[in-house]
C-alpha cells in the first residue's frame, strides 16, 4: 500500500535516511542527511530498480533478494521493487557477524544483495568488504551485488570493489538505478496468492 495510497504521487516527504555523523560541528551534523525522497521520489526509484531486477537480474516472483548493510534509503527502495515483482526480502545488518549473516542467508540463496562500502559507528570508519567477501565465498546463488557509498550524499562508493567470487557480477548504486531506464511509467506489480511469503528472517524451526 506504500506506493497505493493516495499520498504516492505527491511532493510529500516520504523517506528521510541519516548517517553517524563525524563530529558534533555544525557542519557535520547538517550532514549526517544522506537522502530525502518525496513519495513521488520514491515512487520512481522503485520503478527504475525493479526494471532492472526482472530485465537484467533476472529477478521473479519467489526469487530471494538480501541485505547486508547499513541502514539506508537503498534498502527501502530495493525491498519495494523486489516485492512489487513478487520476490521474497531478507536483511542483515552489516553490524552482523560472518557466521550469523550465513545462518540466514545460506537458507534461502538470494540471487541479488545489496551492501556497501563502509559504515560509521562510535566515530569510527568501518570497512564492510571484508566480511562481505567471506559472506560471498558461502553464497554462489548471488549473481549480483550492489554497493551504496553509505557516507556519501552521492552515494557512490570509494573503496575499491573486491575480485568477484563465483561470476557475481557487482554494481554501484547509481550504475543499477541506470540500468532501469526504459522502465515503462507505472510499476507493473505482480500479483500474488495472499499467504505468498514476502519477508525472510529464518527457516529454521523453533
Amino acid at each position: 500500500m506504500l506506493l497505493a495510497h493516495p499520498n504516492a504521487r505527491s511532493n510529500k516527504r516520504a523517506l528521510m535516511a541519516f548517517i553517524e555523523p563525524a563530529s558534533k560541528s555544525a557542519a557535520d551534523l547538517d550532514a549526517c542527511l544522506t537522502r530525502s525522497l518525496t513519495f513521488e521520489e520514491l515512487y520512481q526509484q522503485v520503478r527504475l530498480v525493479a526494471h532492472t531486477l526482472r530485465t537484467k537480474y533476472d529477478i521473479k516472483a519467489g526469487d530471494r533478494v538480501a541485505t547486508f548493510s547499513p541502514s539506508n534509503a537503498e534498502a527501502v527502495i530495493l525491498c519495494l521493487a523486489a516485492l512489487s515483482l513478487g520476490a521474497v526480502w531478507s536483511s542483515c545488518p552489516a553490524e552482523f557477524g560472518v557466521t550469523a549473516t550465513l545462518e540466514r542467508l545460506e537458507q534461502i540463496e538470494p540471487k541479488v544483495i545489496l551492501s556497501a562500502d563502509t559504515y560509521r559507528y562510535n566515530g569510527k570508519t568501518v570497512p564492510i568488504f571484508p566480511k562481505l567477501q567471506d559472506i560471498l565465498a558461502k553464497l554462489p546463488s548471488v549473481k549480483n551485488v550492489i554497493v551504496v557509498g553509505q557516507l556519501y550524499s552521492d552515494r557512490e562508493p570509494r573503496e575499491k570493489f573486491p575480485a568477484p567470487q563465483h561470476s557475481q557480477k557487482w554494481w554501484t548504486w547509481n550504475e543499477m538505478v541506470k540500468q532501469g531506464a526504459g522502465a515503462p511509467a507505472e510499476i507493473n506489480f505482480e500479483r500474488v496468492d495472499a499467504m505468498t511469503p514476502v519477508w525472510s528472517e529464518s527457516l529454521s524451526e523453533t
